[in-house]
């Protein structure tokens, strides 16, 4: 399951959106105040063998 960023309120452009999902590098966005996973990019996916709605607990 893949979210818009612009859905997610975060001030991220189409180019930080493709670099993020692109990216062969573990990335996950973090919320701050709660600490849970808002998103992960498929090569967090594939690391974790888990999809993005089994990491964001």
């Amino acid at each position: 399951m893949r979210h818009d960023l612009k859905s997610l309120s975060l001030p991220f452009s189409a180019l930080d959106w493709a670099m993020f999902e692109s990216h062969r590098a573990i990335k996950l966005l973090i919320d701050p105040e709660s600490g849970c996973i808002v998103q992960a990019n498929p090569a967090a996916c594939e690391f974790y063998q888990l999809g993005v709605t089994q990491l964001k607990f």
